[in-house]
C-alpha cells in the first residue's frame, strides 16, 4: 500500500469544518492498541479526526462512522518490525510521521503511545506549525531502585531527562498518564508546567457471548468447571513473568494440582515463546495446563474471563497501567498481582486481590494457594470501574484539542 493510502474515505456527514485536523498515530497493532483505536472509532462526535495505523490494526478496527484511515508506508513498517530498541525505532520513525503531517496540513498529531518518540521529539528542532500530545505508558516514576548507579537508576535518570526535555517543547499541549493522577502531579510539579493529565484507561462493556461461543470457548480451551480455573492472559513478554508463574506451579503438591486448571493465553515472541516451551516440559503432568500462545478474539477474551476464577498479574518490572486489571475488575475476578508499581497502589486502593513479589516463585506459590481459599472474602472495586468508560476516555483526549482557541496555533514555534 502506498503511504497514507486512504483505505476507508471519511463519509461523516456534520464535521466540524473550523476544528483542528486531528490525526492520531500508531504504528502498533496487537492488544490496547486495537481497543484503543476501536474506542476512539466508535466515539460520536462531529469533530473531524483520522488515523494513521499500521496495515494488520487496519484489518482489525470497526469503523461506525467511516471515518478517514490512513496506512503507514513501507518505511515505517520494516523499523518496526526490525525490533529496534524502542527510542531508536521512535528516532527512525519522526521523519515520516512528520512528512505525512506536512503533507496532509495536520494541526494536531496525537501519538497514541508517546513512549518510543521521547527523545525524537525533544530534540526536534524544525519550526512547526503542529501541535502534538500522547499517551505515557511507562513514566520513569514509579520504577524501583534498589540503589544508587544500578542499572534500573540509570535508565530512570535518562527518563527523567527525556520528559525534562520534551517539556520544554512549546508545541507539546498534553501528555497522558493511564490510572494514575499522582505521577502526572508529579511530573507538572517537575517541568512546571500543566501538560501531564490523568486518564482512565478504559474498560469497555462485555461485548456479550452467546451460549455458543461459551461452549465453543469451554472446548478450545478443554475447560472442566469442576476446576478453578487460574488466567495469565494478554500480550507474553518477560514483563509478565511467565517463567516464574510456571515455576510457582510446578512447587505445588499434587492434591492441590488436581483440584485447579492454568490457561495461559496470548502472543509472545519467538524468542520468549522458546522459553516457555521449554520451562512447560519441566511442569508436572499433575496441573491441567493449556498453552495458546495467540490472541483471540474479542468475544472469546470475555467468555474466557467470565468462566476464570482467578487472573494471574505478579508483573515484574512493570510499572504502569494494564489493561488487564479492568478486564479482570470488570467480571469481579480476583487478581494476584505485583506489590510494586501502580497496579500494586491500584490493587490496594480498590481491594482487587493479593499483592505478592514477582520475582520469588515461593511468593508467587502462596499466593496462588492463599486466594484459593480466600475466594469468598475478597471485595470486588466497584468504584474502580466509575469513569473507565471508552466515551470518556475518547473524550477526554480530544475535549482539549477542540478547546483550543484558533489564534494559539503554533506559527513559528521552535521545537528546541
Amino acid at each position: 500500500m502506498r503511504f497514507g493510502e486512504v483505505i476507508l474515505p471519511n463519509l461523516f456527514a456534520k464535521l466540524k469544518t473550523n476544528s483542528p485536523k486531528i490525526l492520531f498515530y500508531d504504528s502498533a497493532y496487537t492488544g490496547h492498541h486495537i481497543e484503543y483505536l476501536n474506542h476512539l472509532l466508535q466515539y460520536q462526535t462531529e469533530v473531524n479526526f483520522s488515523f494513521l495505523i499500521h496495515p494488520k490494526a487496519a484489518e482489525q478496527i470497526k469503523n461506525p462512522f467511516k471515518r478517514t484511515i490512513h496506512i503507514i508506508n513501507d518505511a515505517i513498517i520494516k523499523i518496526y518490525e526490525a525490533g529496534l530498541h524502542q527510542l531508536k525505532r521512535g528516532e527512525q520513525e519522526l521523519p515520516h510521521i512528520l512528512d505525512f503531517c506536512k503533507k496532509e496540513n495536520i494541526r494536531h498529531l496525537f501519538f497514541l503511545t508517546i513512549d518510543p518518540y521521547l527523545h525524537a521529539l525533544g530534540n526536534h528542532k524544525e519550526n512547526s506549525n503542529l501541535f502534538f500530545s500522547g499517551i505515557f505508558f511507562i513514566p520513569y516514576c514509579r520504577m524501583a531502585v534498589e540503589s544508587f548507579f544500578s542499572r534500573v537508576w540509570l535508565k530512570k535518570q535518562w527518563k527523567r531527562r527525556q520528559v525534562l526535555v520534551l517539556a520544554r517543547q512549546k508545541n507539546l499541549k498534553n501528555v497522558y498518564l493511564l490510572n494514575d493522577q499522582s505521577t502526572a502531579t508529579r511530573l507538572n510539579q517537575l517541568t512546571h508546567r500543566d501538560i501531564f493529565h490523568y486518564l482512565p484507561d478504559p474498560i469497555p462493556e462485555s461485548i456479550g457471548f452467546t451460549p455458543e461461543i461459551l461452549e465453543t470457548t469451554k472446548k478450545r480451551f478443554n475447560i472442566n468447571q469442576n476446576k478453578k480455573i487460574y488466567l495469565l492472559f494478554g500480550g507474553l513478554d518477560p514483563r509478565k513473568n511467565v517463567l516464574n508463574v510456571l515455576e510457582a506451579f510446578r512447587q505445588i503438591d499434587p492434591f492441590f494440582l488436581n483440584q485447579v486448571k492454568l490457561i495461559i493465553c496470548g502472543h509472545a515472541s519467538p524468542a520468549y515463546l522458546n522459553q516457555i516451551e521449554k520451562k512447560l516440559e519441566a511442569i508436572p503432568t499433575t496441573l491441567d495446563i493449556f498453552f495458546e500462545p495467540s490472541f483471540v478474539e474479542d468475544s472469546v477474551r470475555d467468555a474466557l474471563f467470565w468462566l476464570t476464577d482467578f487472573v494471574l498479574m505478579p508483573y515484574i518490572n512493570f510499572y504502569g497501567s494494564s489493561g488487564i486489571l479492568g478486564h479482570a475488575t470488570k467480571f469481579k475476578k480476583p487478581v494476584i498481582g505485583p506489590d510494586k508499581g501502580l497496579i500494586s497502589e491500584l490493587m490496594d486502593q480498590f481491594q482487587l486481590g493479593i499483592s505478592t513479589n514477582g520475582h520469588d516463585s515461593v511468593a508467587i506459590k502462596n499466593a496462588i494457594i492463599k486466594i484459593f481459599h480466600q475466594q469468598d472474602n475478597l471485595q470486588y472495586g466497584k468504584k474502580f470501574l466509575e469513569d473507565k468508560t471508552p466515551e470518556i476516555f475518547s473524550k477526554t483526549l480530544l475535549n482539549p484539542i477542540l478547546e483550543q482557541k484558533p489564534d494559539t496555533v503554533a506559527k513559528t514555534t521552535n521545537l528546541k
